[in-house]
C-alpha cells in the first residue's frame, strides 16, 4: 500500500503556528477547489461496526458506499477502525484477525468505482518483523484513502490516547507523518480521532495538515459519549476550523461496545464544518446515518439543542439494545429476555421502562419478591408499573426462604449467639438474586442489575445480592439523574408510566423496619448525587471538596463519601458491566487501590 508523500512544511512549534494564523484570511477567501466543483458532494457514513464481525462489517461498509454513490457523493467517509471494529482489544494480537481485516480492505477497494472512500482499518508495519516488548506486534491504527478502485494513500494515527478508557499504546505505534494527498482535484488531509484533540501533545496534526496545503481535513473518529460531550466536541471542531481556516469532515462512530470493564457508548453526531465555521451537516444521535453535504453550496444547518436528560435516555436505550443484540448475533438465538427484580422503587422502575423501550415488552420479565418488610405500597407500585409497561410480573414471596436459611445458619452456636444485624438484611438481598438468576437461566434470559452509581459510591449495596446481574443499566447513572429520567419518561408519554408514588417515596431497600437510604448514606441520595459526581469527575481531594461544599451538607458527609467509596472499591471490581455515561466512570477509567485510606 502506498503512503502519500509528505509536504516539506511540518508543524514544529510556535513560529509555524503563528505563520498559519497569518495565512488564514487568504485560505478562507479562496478555497477554489470547491467553488470550481459545484457538484462536490460528500457523504459521512456514520455506522456501527463490531469487533469480531469483519465479514458483516465489510458488507455493511460496501452497502453504504453504494448508497453514497447512488446519492451522487464524490467522497464517502467512515469512522475509525470501521473494518475490524473499534473496541477489538486483544483480538488485535491475533495475526489471523489482522490478515482478515486486510483482506476485507481489498474487497472494499474493489467496490469503489467512481467514488473516493476513506475507511478505518489496522495495518501492520511492513518494515518491522520483530515484536515490541511483551511480544506485541507493530500495528498502526490507519485510514485508507481509496479512489476509483485504487488505494492512493494510507494515513496512520499520530496521537495515541492512554487515559480514561483508552489504552491505544497497548496495541499501536504512532504514525510519524501527517500527509496530504490530492484526489479528484481536492487536497485531502486525513487524521484519526485523537489527532484532533492535540492539546497537551507535542504535535498538532490539524495545523500540520493545513500548512501542508489541505483543502479539506477528514477526521475519522471513535469519540465516546458522556453526558455533555457533544458541546465539547462541536466547539473543538469549530475552533480548529477557525484556527486553520480549513473545512473538516468529522465521521464519528455510533453504538455500544465492550470496553473490557464496562460498555462504552458512541453517539455518532458526525459533523461537517466549512472553512468559515459554518456547520453544513450533522449526523443523528445514537443511530446509523448517511449525511450528505454539498461542500461548494455552503448550506448552513443549525447545531441541535441537546437536552441532557433526553440524550442520556437515548444513550441508555441504545446501550441496552446493542448489548442484548450483540449476544443474539453471536449465538444466533433470539434476543434474550431481560429479567428485572421490581421492588416498587424508582431504580428498578426506570430500568424496566428503559428495557421495554429498547427490547419491547415481550422481552422483559418483571419479578417482585416481597418479604415481611415490604410495604403494600411498594408491592402495588410494582404491579402498577408492570401493567403500565405491558410486561408480565411474577411474584415470589421470600419469607420462607429467608427463614430456612437463617434457621440453618443458627444451628451454628456461634452464629446463633449473635444478634440480628446487616447479615440478615444481606440474606434477603442474596435470596432475591438467587431467584432472579434461576428465572433467567430457566427462561433463557439475562438478569439486569438495577443499582445506581450514587448507592454504589456510598457502598449502599450488597455484594452477590443487589449487585448481581449480567448487565448494569444504571451503574454510571447518579440518583438525581434517575429521578430526572423517570420524570422525563412520564412527560414524554404524557401519562404516569412510572407511578408518581414511586417517584415521591423516600428511597429504601426495605430490608428492615423503618429503613431509609439516607440513614445509611448520611444524607438523602438525591442531595449526595451531584456532590459525589463532582468529586469523582473533577478528581477533587477531600480538602478541596470540604471547602467547595461547606454548608451544603451536614458536617462529616463529604468525608463519608470518600470513606465509603474506598470501602466499595473491592466490590466495584466485581460489578457487572455498566453503560458508561459519565466522563470518569468506575472501571478502566478509574483505578484506585483497595482500602487505601488516603483522604487528604
Amino acid at each position: 500500500m502506498s503512503t502519500a508523500t509528505p509536504s516539506s512544511s511540518a508543524f514544529n512549534g510556535t513560529d509555524q503556528a503563528l505563520g498559519l494564523s497569518a495565512s488564514n484570511s487568504v485560505k478562507a477567501a479562496v478555497h477554489t477547489a470547491f467553488t470550481a466543483k459545484q457538484d462536490y458532494r460528500v457523504a459521512v457514513a456514520q455506522i456501527a461496526t463490531y469487533p469480531g464481525q469483519i465479514e458483516q462489517n465489510t458488507q455493511k461498509i460496501i452497502s453504504y458506499i453504494e448508497r453514497a454513490r447512488d446519492a451522487g457523493a464524490r467522497l464517502v467517509v467512515f469512522p475509525e477502525m470501521t473494518i475490524p471494529g473499534y473496541q477489538c482489544l486483544d483480538l488485535l494480537y491475533n495475526p489471523n484477525y489482522i490478515s482478515d481485516n486486510l483482506a476485507a480492505l481489498q474487497k472494499i477497494r474493489a467496490a469503489t468505482a467512481g467514488i473516493t472512500v476513506i475507511v478505518g482499518f489496522v495495518e501492520p508495519t511492513a518494515e518491522r518483523t520483530e515484536s515490541r516488548p511483551g511480544g506485541r506486534p507493530h500495528l498502526y491504527n490507519s485510514a485508507a484513502i481509496i479512489h476509483d478502485g485504487k488505494i492512493v494513500a494510507v494515513q496512520h494515527k499520530s496521537l495515541l490516547p492512554t487515559y480514561e478508557i483508552f489504552d491505544e499504546e497497548r496495541y499501536f505505534i504512532p504514525g510519524q507523518d501527517r500527509n496530504v494527498v490530492e484526489v479528484d482535484g481536492i487536497k485531502i488531509g486525513t487524521q484519526i480521532c485523537e489527532d484532533l484533540w492535540s492539546q497537551g501533545y507535542s504535535i498538532d496534526p490539524s495545523s500540520e495538515l493545513a500548512l501542508n496545503g489541505a483543502d479539506l481535513i477528514v477526521n475519522i473518529s471513535a469519540s465516546p459519549f458522556h453526558v455533555g460531550k457533544f458541546g465539547v466536541r462541536a466547539e473543538l471542531l469549530c475552533s480548529t476550523v477557525r484556527r486553520t481556516a480549513t473545512p473538516i469532515i468529522y465521521a464519528n462512530l455510533v453504538g455500544s461496545y465492550d470496553g473490557y470493564e464496562g460498555e462504552v457508548l458512541f453517539d455518532g453526531r458526525s459533523l461537517v464544518v466549512a472553512g468559515d465555521g459554518k456547520v453544513l451537516g450533522v449526523g443523528q444521535g445514537f443511530n446509523d446515518d448517511l449525511i450528505l453535504v454539498d461542500l461548494a453550496l455552503q448550506h448552513e444547518v443549525a447545531l441541535p439543542t441537546i437536552d441532557r436528560t433526553a440524550e442520556l435516555y437515548s444513550a441508555l436505550v441504545m446501550g441496552i439494545r446493542d448489548y442484548f443484540g450483540r449476544r443474539s448475533r453471536i449465538t444466533g438465538a433470539p434476543i434474550p429476555k431481560a429479567v428485572i427484580g421490581l421492588s416498587g422503587g424508582i431504580d428498578s422502575a426506570l430500568v424496566a421502562a428503559l428495557c421495554v423501550e429498547a427490547l419491547g415488552p415481550s422481552n422483559v420479565i418483571g419479578v417482585t419478591m416481597p418479604s415481611r418488610y415490604s410495604s403494600q405500597a411498594t408491592l402495588a407500585d410494582a404491579f402498577k408499573l408492570a401493567e403500565n409497561l405491558g410486561i408480565h410480573c411474577k411474584v415470589i414471596a421470600i419469607d420462607k426462604e429467608c427463614e430456612a436459611v437463617e434457621a440453618s445458619l443458627r444451628l451454628d452456636p456461634e452464629f446463633a449467639a449473635r444478634p440480628s444485624d446487616v447479615t440478615e438484611e444481606n440474606i434477603q438481598a442474596r435470596i432475591r438474586m438467587v431467584n432472579l438468576m434461576a428465572i433467567a437461566n430457566k427462561l433463557g434470559g439475562l438478569m439486569v442489575n438495577t443499582g445506581n452509581r450514587t448507592e454504589l459510591i456510598m457502598n449502599n449495596c450488597t455484594i452477590y445480592g443487589d449487585m448481581t446481574g449480567g448487565f448494569s443499566v444504571l451503574g454510571d447513572v447518579d440518583k438525581d439523574r434517575v429521578y430526572e429520567l423517570a420524570n422525563y419518561i412520564n412527560k414524554q408519554a404524557a401519562s404516569e408510566i412510572i407511578p408518581e408514588s414511586t417517584i415521591t417515596r423516600v428511597p429504601s431497600a426495605e430490608l428492615k423496619e423503618n429503613q431509609a437510604d439516607e440513614n445509611v448514606m448520611g444524607a438523602p441520595p438525591q442531595l449526595l448525587a451531584p456532590i459525589a459526581r463532582e468529586i469523582f469527575e473533577q478528581r477533587l481531594t477531600l480538602t478541596e471538596a470540604q471547602v467547595r461544599f461547606k454548608g451544603r451538607v451536614p458536617e462529616g458527609v463529604i468525608r463519608n463519601i470518600f470513606v465509603r467509596s474506598d470501602e466499595f472499591e473491592w466490590k466495584s471490581r466485581q460489578m457487572p458491566p455498566a453503560l458508561r455515561v459519565t466522563s470518569h466512570a468506575y472501571g478502566v477509567g478509574r483505578r484506585m487501590p483497595m482500602n487505601h485510606g488516603f483522604y487528604k
